[in-house]
């Protein structure tokens, strides 16, 4: 009776498993009829996909196409421009007191007005100091669309890596379930038989419910993170190509720290564009004080008036041209508010610039050692998982000949595959943070996605 009772439980325990990943998987979005063609999809094939379906990216392209038009906007300031005008308007006009031409006090006539102008600025300070500005945003949108590209990778690479990793929590989780499982049936063997303890045949068979529990749970992770990657690439992926063995985990080259830091706060875009920013606000400074400067500008008009009905019906025709100055005198102190203003800004800036450069040297100094520790932790876990293996087969020995209990098999089961999931997450990891330091140093490219598409298999 115990042993039929211990089959149905354990039957029982895999009827309602099952139910709960049928559960799982009946709320999924169904796979589509193509997704053969999404197997084992690699990172560069996916950074096309990305490259032209990241809502993120295809934002910045934009406002990187609209700021680079802003220097002919402010060079249209410092051109001519033409005009004309056409005015037609009707006049009725009274007389009040004395004596009208033909007795007659009330005149209506038409009069049509036809003027073209021509005006050249010839000194208009701020507009000057206006197209400088206009010239340093260029610059700094192209940055920035080249930060959001290398933003792109960042994110894609911890997509695809993130998809890696719970696909190997997935096996590695089934893996231990199954050695479990087994655990639990030699122990429950050997209770039943009179050579174990409920105690160790309870703690197996707990331990088989949390591998199942944590089984649902590493399930559900995967196909979030899928959908995290689905979100770049705007495509269902149902099957990624893994890492291969074959990885190198070699150390920067320089291997100085200091040069990688030198690096940093010369190219990282980041550090660039604030310093951009922060010409732009001293600009700004001299622009807002411009206001104090008059403005020169020639200009030629020629105007036409055509007066029809009326006591004296005429056409007039008149042309004028010179230089017109404009000398400011007093605006309200608007323009000395305004430049305080402006030197506010300025100074509420070089701040930002001295934050982004302090920033850009801890980032890269802390992206710099997690890629070292990364490679020694690598070579650790190596070692880890051949010790882990060992003692797993050793104790399954001891547990076969009764020198050792199911708990210290079940331990050693944890250990090992503890051990696994930390050295497959430690080389993904390892990537990432190779990736964030070269974005740190404004070195990231699309040749290192290549080469990280060299490692997959």
């Amino acid at each position: 009776t115990r042993r039929m009772t211990s089959a149905h439980a354990i039957t029982l325990r895999r009827t309602c498993f099952a139910a709960a990943v049928f559960c799982t998987t009946a709320l999924m979005p169904p796979v589509r009829a193509d997704a053969g063609r999404d197997a084992a999809m690699n990172l560069a094939a996916l950074y096309e996909l990305a490259l032209a379906n990241d809502a993120q990216f295809q934002s910045a392209i934009e406002k990187h196409n609209a700021t680079a038009l802003q220097p002919g906007i402010s060079r249209a300031n410092l051109l001519p421009t033409i005009a004309l005008n056409v005015n037609q308007r009707r006049i009725d006009d009274r007389k009040i007191r004395g004596e009208s031409f033909g007795g007659i006090g009330v005149f209506s006539y038409d009069v049509n007005n036809f003027s073209l102008s021509i005006r050249q600025p010839l000194f208009r300070r701020e507009h000057y100091i206006e197209l400088a500005q206009s010239r340093s945003e260029a610059q700094r949108a192209v940055r920035e669309l080249e930060a959001a590209r290398q933003d792109l990778i960042i994110r894609l690479a911890e997509a695809y890596f993130g998809v890696l990793s719970a696909q190997a929590n997935l096996e590695f989780t089934e893996a231990e379930k199954n050695a479990v499982e087994k655990q639990l049936q030699r122990a429950q063997q050997r209770f039943e038989a009179g050579l174990g303890t409920i105690t160790n045949s309870k703690k197996a068979e707990a331990a088989y419910e949390l591998a199942s529990a944590e089984l649902i749970k590493v399930s559900n992770t995967l196909r979030i993170k899928k959908i995290e990657l689905h979100t770049i690439v705007k495509r269902g992926v149902e099957s990624i190509a893994p890492l291969s063995e074959r990885m190198p985990a070699v150390k920067p080259a320089p291997e100085k720290m200091d040069a990688w830091v030198e690096t940093a706060l010369k190219e990282n875009l980041a550090l660039l564009i604030q310093r951009l920013s922060t010409n732009i606000a001293a600009d700004e400074i001299k622009r807002q004080r411009a206001g104090h400067f008059p403005s020169i500008d020639l200009y030629a008009r020629r105007d036409e008036d055509e007066i029809k009905g009326g006591p004296s019906p005429q056409t007039r025709r008149g042309n004028e041209y010179g230089v017109e100055i404009s000398v400011p005198l007093f605006s309200g102190g608007g323009v000395h508010y305004r430049s305080k203003q402006a030197v506010h800004r300025y100074n509420s800036s070089f701040q930002q610039l001295e934050q982004t450069r302090r920033e850009t040297e801890r980032d890269m100094r802390e992206a710099y050692l997690n890629v070292i520790a990364g490679i020694d932790r690598i070579a650790a876990l190596v070692r880890a998982q051949e010790s882990a293996q060992v003692s797993y087969e050793s104790n399954q020995q001891g547990f076969a000949v009764g020198t050792l209990s199911s708990v210290d098999v079940l331990l050693a089961v944890e250990a090992l595959f503890e051990a696994k999931r930390d050295h497959s997450d430690t080389r993904h990891q390892y990537i990432l943070d190779t990736l964030r330091m070269k974005r740190a140093a404004g070195q990231l490219s699309d040749a290192d996605v290549q080469q990280i598409n060299a490692w997959l298999q």
